[in-house]
């Protein structure tokens, strides 16, 4: 059997075996809190507590300043799709 590689907040992989594919029976089907894939981890943001949120790989935990809530714990922490690299600019050519 193989071993579970969803990443526990904090703690690392979980490591329960896995009866099919990369997930246990306790992760498998698991959604994404920001997109609704299948989650791959949990969010490792901390304030007052751990926030474990379920996440897949393409969105993370964010701090939104754009609420007032104060600047610490949960007041304005977050999920979203990681945002995209930006594109290369050209670079111009010199005489």
């Amino acid at each position: 059997m193989t071993k579970c590689k969803y990443m526990l907040a904090w703690s690392g992989p979980c490591c329960a075996e896995a009866e099919t594919g990369l997930r246990c029976s306790r992760h498998t089907g698991v959604a994404c809190k920001s997109c609704g894939a299948p989650a791959d981890g949990e969010c490792s943001h901390t304030g007052q507590f751990v926030c474990g949120a379920p996440l897949c790989d393409q969105c993370e935990g964010f701090v939104d300043t754009s609420r007032p809530g104060g600047n610490w714990g949960f007041l304005n922490h977050s999920h979203r799709p990681k945002p995209l690299s930006a594109p290369a600019t050209p670079q111009e050519e010199t005489p």
